[in-house]
């Protein structure tokens, strides 16, 4: 399905309307070493086939708005990536009602490897910019399968999801919206979208507290046989 995506700035310069731009501007220090080795990478080179990028000047009513912020954790071995994304409400009827047709946010992080070594300084500039494709695309797919009404949650149960972290693990109340071999795709109770890699969701929990192990919802390992 193609998606036409409006682009609102390069990929770390998504705006300043708003308190996203704190967050953009906190962000690039803190991965600025990362930065500098891939440079100012235009959204259109990071967004796959199945998507059509358009500047911001020429959306239409239906032109998905985004704005992306990559961010790492200190040190520097995994990559994130918050994408907030909406539709206007051009209607003037409704205008009262919300701007918005459709907004919502995706938290996706990346894999935590092993150990203290800061890999991403340590791999080439095109594995980076592939990470950050990475994220961004899977973000992107979060996002069209949510407007499009492809998540079927009514009956679904409420979950603790574990998210493991370089100093402790955080848990993430919501509901499973969809699983495949990378990731679990909790809509939380804010009905955010947050991707867990699959790598890390059976993390221990002991760091955590009052929770019951059989509320705690592990990956599948089996959803990617055939």
């Amino acid at each position: 399905m193609l998606v036409h995506i409006g682009a609102h700035a390069a990929m770390v310069n998504s705006g300043r309307d708003n308190k996203l731009s704190a967050q953009q501007e906190q962000a690039n220090r803190n991965i600025q070493l990362l930065l500098d080795r891939t440079g100012q990478l235009p959204l259109s080179t990071l967004v796959n086939d199945d998507s059509i990028v358009v500047a911001a000047e020429k959306s239409g009513d239906n032109t998905l708005r985004i704005k992306p912020i990559f961010f790492s954790n200190p040190k520097m071995s995994r990559l994130s990536l918050k994408l907030v994304a909406w539709l206007p409400n051009n209607k003037k009827a409704n205008l009262k009602k919300s701007p918005f047709r459709y907004q919502n946010m995706v938290h996706i992080y990346g894999p935590l490897p092993e150990g203290d070594d800061s890999v991403l300084l340590d791999i080439m500039a095109d594995e980076l910019t592939e990470s950050y494709r990475h994220l961004l695309n899977t973000a992107i797919a979060i996002v069209k399968q949510d407007v499009t009404g492809k998540f079927k949650l009514t009956d679904a149960k409420a979950q603790s999801f574990i998210l493991k972290q370089d100093f402790r693990n955080t848990v993430i109340r919501g509901k499973l919206a969809a699983e495949d071999c990378n990731y679990q795709i909790v809509k939380n109770l804010r009905n955010w979208f947050i991707a867990i890699p699959k790598a890390t969701a059976n993390a221990s929990i002991a760091e955590t507290n009052d929770i019951d192990d059989k509320d705690i919802a592990l990956a599948n390992p089996t959803v990617c046989q055939s």
